[in-house]
């Protein structure tokens, strides 16, 4: 028996997660993400509170695709595809709420997980204890676990971590078994003393971020292309506000990926304004490939003066080299 944190795939831009506007706590509380953590966790005794019968389905945003089974929301919060849901229906329904999603790209559910458990050993985990007794930790860096109470485990919280889940082999292999995508597992345990779990992950979740081309494996975000737009005035004005979330509209719309084997050239990471000019900032394994790409869009793009497009080798949060301008 493994334990792992549950996770998503977050350095594939083939897998993004939710998001949702603001909406109301349905337990009185700030928001509605709130509401699948406790109230209290600085309380050992800390519960879970059950949602099913007052959730109602909660719109949710994000670049999520379709072949994705596990895009959680706003990060911290599980969720999974209808396909995940049947798949692991024997371990997700004694142990939490499979509560309804609304979002184009199908049938989605948020889970709240409310199994707590306490399985740590801690005399030998090493980790950032809370001062006061019972402890709850943070900053963990090995994870010591009393195996006999892992019987019957797939998935749940510890009880001194309450913002994380967690799950057992059983768990993973019927994800591998069934063929589920968008899963990230991070080994916590066993390992033996002194190795560091962050490490080993991040080692696999370096593996995750390559693709085949013909020169070999690259990563996703490798290169970058960056659109400059320059804008009228100094500052940002409505109309074009608007214009430009209908030009990211129509990037995404350019770049999307309907399948798994669908091409992948790049996609939006964000934009930037500042100094009378808005920059978006794409990812991509080749930018000469993505500019190719997108060369016909950029040619009928209505901007005045024609926008500025660079391609650059580094990835595009790498602002410590230029690249190679080009005007439309």
């Amino acid at each position: 028996m493994e334990v792992y944190e549950l996770g998503r795939i977050v350095d594939n831009p083939l897998f993004e997660g939710f998001g949702y506007e603001d909406a109301p706590s349905l337990l009185g509380r700030s928001t509605i993400g709130d509401d699948f953590f406790p109230e209290d966790s600085c309380c050992w005794e800390w519960t879970i509170e059950p949602l099913s019968k007052i959730w109602k389905p909660l719109v949710v945003l994000g670049r999520v695709r379709s072949f994705n089974d596990y895009p959680k929301l706003a990060l911290l919060i599980p969720a999974f595809s209808r396909r995940a849901v049947d798949a692991l229906q024997d371990f997700l329904e004694p142990n939490g709420e499979a509560l309804p999603l609304i979002h184009p790209a199908g049938e989605y559910y948020a889970y709240n997980c409310r199994t707590i458990v306490e399985i740590l050993n801690h005399d030998k985990t090493v980790a950032n204890w809370s001062c006061v007794e019972p402890r709850m930790a943070s900053n963990v860096r090995f994870f010591s676990i009393y195996s006999d109470r892992l019987t019957g485990l797939t998935i749940f919280r510890m009880r001194e971590m309450p913002n994380r889940v967690f799950v057992t082999s059983p768990f993973v292999e019927r994800v591998n078994q069934t063929g589920l995508n968008g899963f990230h597992f991070k080994k916590v345990w066993p390992f033996p003393v002194g190795i560091d779990y962050w490490m080993e992950d991040k080692k696999s979740r370096k593996a995750a971020t390559q693709i085949h081309a013909s020169s070999g494996s690259v990563s996703f975000k490798a290169q970058s292309l960056v659109l400059r737009l320059t804008l009228a005035g100094p500052k940002l004005s409505k109309d074009e506000k608007k214009r430009i979330a209908f030009i990211e509209d129509e990037l995404d719309a350019q770049l999307f990926t309907p399948s798994l084997e669908s091409p992948f050239f790049g996609c939006l990471e964000g934009k930037k304004t500042s100094k009378g000019v808005t920059t978006l900032f794409l990812s991509c394994p080749d930018s000469e490939k993505l500019y190719e790409i997108l060369s016909n869009w950029l040619e009928s793009l209505r901007w005045t003066p024609r926008p500025t497009v660079v391609l650059r080798k580094v990835p595009f949060d790498d602002f410590g080299i230029d690249g190679k301008e080009i005007r439309r």
